[in-house]
């Protein structure tokens, strides 16, 4: 084994010995003894319960609820639902004596949470940060509920990245009538100074709430690689009717990621679409050396695709500005807006570097105004690897990282022990992954409950699949 192979596997734990450290300690022992008392209990006081024997399938519908109520519920709602999903986990955990099995992923993210915890009790603003720990909490323990779901039940992974693209699918159709018929901006969404008026974007937003074109963008760079993924997969198995109703839908979300007019989903958008073209013919090299022609014609169809989309951008005066605006820096008064965030946040993390300012966007703003920029007062840091550091310290975005370094190092590894079906899903799940930590570079949008919850989603998805054994058992 090479130095640098050794030197990676420092940041992955073993499985075994961290699942038999678990269950050996004291907690886990208290929560197995618990959950088997719970389990007598359960047994004998309703062995016929419809609720308990159905309680997976409860579930999975709650989930789909969850995920077709991401674009049009409001935030409490789905943290409403999210919070049933964590509960009926937790019953079903009890109710089956289930023990303690973790992921080596689990790790940095058990390490992300005590971080954060750390800043709240150490926090000047206790109460805001608490409530801003308590929608971080739901988030984890959403994750955990997930991952729980889904390695008892891996037939419902493909079901789950359906469904997603479905409910995407379903969106799109919203915001292709807000193309066709156009809508009224309800927000400064760009810069109109000194700019004319066939420059002015008509910037689409669909119906997630608060609306607004980054969060529409945010979205659907989340959802469209599983458009992708149920396209690839269908046009594999042969059904060739499904996979052109999903390339169809995949290149309307293509032009409507163009249209919300968000710069950093358009970067976001370049470097998720590299990735994912690499990873597909990196996993099906044999496939596509067997089938010449099909790699041909996939070469053409994208050169056609960026031939079509550079021919659309030299054609359309607003996309154009839109996208020599990125590079203006202080000449556009968003670029600017966002620089001088970046200047106070940056004063707030140095002040307080090891731990933070406590979580949640109260404590933020709360602190901001004593940094701002006078005239320049904002909601987030608009960078979410900056956000974390000004609210947990250095060690929040660390453990996030280490989160996320683990989960593609894991995934990268055995993506070639996969069957054809989960490594269409793990590259759709790393490429949304990476398109959301692209973005998050440019906004905070990636907090918001509609993009959270698909993120932990496709973390809990990998997680799974990248367990020891899981390969060998799928096939």
């Amino acid at each position: 084994m090479s130095f640098f192979h050794r030197f990676l596997n420092v940041f992955n734990p073993n499985e075994e010995k961290l699942n038999s450290l678990v269950n050996s300690s004291f907690l886990g022992s208290f929560y197995n003894l618990f959950t088997r008392f719970f389990a007598f209990l359960s047994g004998r006081l309703a062995p016929n319960s419809f609720f308990v024997k159905n309680l997976d399938n409860i579930y999975f519908l709650v989930l789909a609820v969850l995920i077709f109520a991401l674009p049009f519920a409001k935030s409490g709602m789905l943290g409403l639902i999210a919070c049933i999903l964590v509960f009926i986990s937790l019953v079903n955990s009890l109710c089956r004596h289930k023990k303690f099995h973790f992921s080596s992923i689990h790790v940095p993210v058990f390490f992300y949470l005590a971080v954060i915890l750390i800043s709240v009790g150490f926090s000047s603003l206790f109460l805001p940060s608490l409530k801003g720990f308590v929608k971080i909490l739901i988030y984890i323990f959403a994750f955990f509920s997930f991952f729980e779901f889904l390695k008892k039940n891996p037939e419902k992974i493909f079901p789950v990245i359906l469904l997603i693209a479905l409910s995407s699918c379903l969106e799109l159709l919203f915001s292709l009538k807000q193309m066709i018929f156009g809508v009224e901006a309800l927000a400064s969404w760009q810069d109109t100074n000194h700019v004319n008026a066939e420059n002015l974007m008509n910037r689409v937003f669909g119906t997630l709430k608060p609306f607004n074109p980054n969060l529409f963008a945010s979205y659907l760079l989340a959802s469209v690689p599983s458009i992708f993924a149920v396209f690839l997969y269908s046009f594999m198995k042969g059904k060739f009717k499904i996979s052109i109703l999903f390339a169809l839908f995949l290149l309307l979300s293509l032009i409507t990621i163009l249209q919300t007019g968000c710069r950093g989903a358009y970067i976001a958008l370049f470097f998720a679409a590299l990735f994912l073209v690499f990873m597909i013919f990196k996993a099906f090299k044999h496939y596509f050396i067997q089938r010449r022609s099909l790699k041909k014609i996939i070469l053409l169809s994208a050169f056609l695709i960026v031939l079509c989309a550079v021919f659309v951008i030299f054609n359309s005066p607003s996309l154009l500005h839109r996208l020599e605006s990125i590079f203006t820096l202080r000449g556009d008064s968003s670029n600017s807006y966002r620089m001088n965030v970046y200047i106070s946040s940056l004063k707030i993390f140095f002040d307080n570097f090891w731990i933070g300012i406590g979580p949640g966007n109260t404590t933020y703003r709360l602190i901001y105004g004593l940094y701002m920029v006078t005239g320049f007062d904002a909601l987030g840091a608009y960078n979410i690897y900056l956000e974390m550091a000004v609210e947990s310290g250095i060690f929040a975005p660390i453990a996030f990282l280490w989160m996320i370094f683990l989960t593609f190092f894991k995934s990268l590894k055995r993506l070639f022990d996969f069957s054809v079906k989960y490594k269409i899903i793990s590259i759709a799940c790393l490429s949304a992954i990476v398109a959301m930590l692209v973005h998050g570079f440019f906004d905070t949008i990636w907090y918001r409950p509609q993009i959270q919850l698909l993120f932990w989603l496709y973390l809990a998805i990998l997680a799974v699949v990248t367990m020891k054994g899981f390969a060998n058992e799928q096939k």
